[in-house]
């Protein structure tokens, strides 16, 4: 694991977030002490598209799209909160030549249980389940073969983590603590196999620590930023360290339509020895909004 790969997260959260902080206290909006039950949900439909005819500089005709749904409910009380949430994205990509292929495929839901104990730190636990829904392919475009690499919810992870963390606003958070990280996986595609042993396991344990930063910033009006950076440490050493990053710029047209930049980085050993960038630019309809 190069260090590069966390550095650059790492900066921008904090710079991010030490920008907030150095703001004068007095300038601060009162904290939310509403109380009670928050929930939100909302349901977008996310298109990009490229055309060229006879086109000198050449280019390749393609057709994305992306179905998004995304829920949360949070019950704040005088000690404790109680946040959970889930995503669901599904998407295609159509390529000129090449047919078509899934561009994005996700499932989260997850549930954080944090017990108000002090100003500076809280305890908290949280469970998390991340799967897919379609099965995946690795395409050989000079041979126009596909090979299948992964099914419907295989693989699927479930964390749960017990640590402390602190918020600020409810625009930044940061969570640290131990966490078990359970893989379950087909031996036909093996994402949970132990290469030392001569068996393929289809369920793996693994030990570790694990650090979150998260930031939801109105950059202006009706310009919103989002960011997670997620960090599971094995603790059988630095090179079973999984990173996730995932940042979004939405940008409201209207009530219903509205322009999306995604960056997302990955990097997990059990499914690739190189990190995975995945960057989209999109106009959203939304259709559900509660």
């Amino acid at each position: 694991m190069h260090r590069s790969l966390f550095a650059a997260p790492a900066c921008a959260l904090l710079l991010s977030a030490g920008a907030a902080f150095a703001q004068d206290a007095e300038l601060l909006p009162a904290p939310d002490t509403t109380l009670g039950w928050k929930r939100s949900a909302s349901g977008n439909l996310n298109l990009s598209q490229a055309y060229f005819d006879n086109w000198s500089k050449g280019g390749t005709d393609a057709l994305t799209w992306e179905l998004r749904f995304e829920g949360m409910a949070l019950e704040k009380r005088e000690r404790y909160d109680w946040e959970s949430k889930g995503k669901a994205v599904y998407g295609q990509s159509r390529l000129q030549g090449l047919g078509t292929r899934k561009a994005v495929d996700e499932l989260m839901l997850e549930t954080i249980y944090t017990y108000k104990l002090s100003t500076w730190l809280d305890p908290f636990a949280a469970a998390r389940f991340q799967s897919q829904f379609g099965p995946g392919y690795e395409y050989n475009d000079s041979l126009g073969t596909r090979d299948r690499v992964s099914g419907p919810f295989d693989p699927s992870y479930l964390t749960q983590t017990l640590g402390l963390g602190r918020s600020w606003r409810d625009s930044y958070k940061v969570r640290a603590g131990g966490t078990l990280k359970e893989t379950f996986s087909s031996a036909a595609y093996g994402y949970a196999d132990d290469e030392e042993t001569p068996e393929i396991e289809t369920f793996k344990l693994e030990p570790g620590a694990s650090f979150t930063a998260e930031v939801r910033q109105q950059v202006m009006e009706d310009i919103l930023f989002t960011s997670t950076f997620d960090v599971f440490a094995n603790f059988k050493g630095t090179e079973e360290t999984d990173v996730r990053w995932e940042n979004a710029l939405t940008a409201k047209v209207n009530t219903f339509v509205s322009t999306n930049a995604a960056f997302d980085l990955l990097y997990d050993r059990d499914v690739s020895t190189r990190r995975q960038i995945r960057q989209s630019l999109s106009i959203g309809i939304s259709f559900l909004t509660l």
